[in-house]
């Protein structure tokens, strides 16, 4: 039996403005670089295991993965102080508000990073239910990504009229279901 295809990423670009957004000030003027250190360590983490979001509704594990990550020096970072920067994070719009408060973090700028990364995939499995980017955003991106040709090709017309996929779609291709609430 094959496995599951692979959904993170082994690494992934860092663009040399991504400290510097404009949406960090406002966590940054309260936190310092803790506030960098979680949003870049929030980003490996999504990266790294489901590719393009958190499950957040395992909040306590994601925690536990940032304190781990940042320990270190002579102050250990509570589980209050972690969940307050990533709420002032999503606060600032670095993370998608509607989703986080069904337990996802994601982010546009973080699933153009993604999409990027796996281009040269065959098979590209998502969770239609968080996917932010519309037909046009994947086109600009890239057209040769098989999940734009699968979704660009399909037959249902609303999916093409909002160029964003439609959750009731039956698209050709693998999707994972999310979860129950």
């Amino acid at each position: 039996m094959a496995a599951p295809p692979k959904m993170g990423l082994d690494y992934f670009s860092f663009s040399v403005d991504l400290t510097n957004d404009e949406k960090l000030i406002a966590p940054r003027l309260k936190y310092g670089h803790l506030a960098i250190m979680v949003y870049i360590e929030l980003l490996v983490i999504m990266y790294s295991d489901k590719g393009y979001y958190i499950d957040y509704r395992e909040k306590d594990r994601v925690i536990w993965q940032l304190q781990a990550a940042l320990q270190g020096g002579k102050n250990s970072i509570t589980s209050e102080t972690i969940e307050s920067v990533i709420s002032d994070l999503v606060g600032a719009g670095l993370f998608e508000a509607m989703l986080f408060k069904s337990g996802i973090l994601t982010s546009a700028r973080g699933q153009k990073t993604w999409y990027m990364a796996t281009v040269a995939r065959k098979i590209v499995a998502i969770d239609e239910t968080i996917w932010l980017l519309s037909l046009n955003e994947m086109e600009s991106l890239s057209s040769r990504h098989g999940l734009y040709v699968r979704m660009s090709t399909s037959t249902d017309l609303s999916s093409k009229s909002t160029n964003k996929p439609s959750k009731l779609v039956d698209l050709p291709f693998k999707v994972k279901e999310s979860k129950g609430e």
